[in-house]
């Protein structure tokens, strides 16, 4: 399946693609022959899929390079990956509130992680504030009204009125009418 004309081509090809990626997407000079070795493992390994009657083979080369290119770019640029938002070592010597000299990470604080990880975006304290307010919001509501929002924390307002026999636009109705208690309560230092 591969002439020699065809392999010069694939090698000219990867070759060219990672030059094109020096200095680009986090990929450095250093990495150069293991992307050009990555980009070849590839081609190789798909190349068995390859069916004539659906193009050429440089087509399907030039694809199959191009995709595992733009693969290796969402993995790296990834948020948990991504080069940019390095800006220092977690042991970089730094001065705490105090003036005392501490680890950048020691001065990490839990919240600080979860929310840079975007697991949550308020605080342990924000987090139970507005527990404690939507507990005493549900208080205030009827019975129906409070097993409505109960119901809403699992299933779709299509869920509970297909569940309930009723339509979907009365139970957005509903919502409408508890949202507007729930912002005449005043919980707006938790939107």
């Amino acid at each position: 399946m591969l002439t020699d004309g065809i392999l010069k081509f694939t090698l000219n090809r990867i070759h060219f693609k990672a030059r094109q990626m020096m200095g680009h997407h986090g990929f450095t000079e250093d990495g150069f022959d293991d992307l050009r070795q990555e980009l070849a493992m590839d081609v190789l390994q798909r190349l068995p899929k390859f069916k004539d009657d659906r193009g050429g083979i440089k087509i399907f080369i030039c694809q199959v390079i191009d995709n595992r290119i733009a693969n290796l770019v969402k993995y790296h640029e990834a948020q948990c990956r991504d080069r940019r938002r390095i800006d220092r070592s977690l042991d970089e010597e730094v001065r705490d509130e105090d003036g005392d000299s501490t680890s950048f990470g020691e001065m990490i604080t839990e919240d600080i992680a979860r929310a840079h990880l975007g697991c949550c975006g308020r605080s342990r304290q924000e987090q139970a504030d507005l527990a404690l307010d939507m507990a005493a919001m549900l208080g205030q509501l009827d019975e129906d009204d409070r097993q409505l929002c109960l119901e809403l924390k699992v299933k779709t307002p299509l869920e509970i009125s297909r569940q309930q026999g009723v339509r979907r636009a009365g139970i957005y109705e509903r919502i409408g009418r508890i949202r507007r208690k729930f912002l005449q309560a005043g919980p707006h230092r938790h939107l």
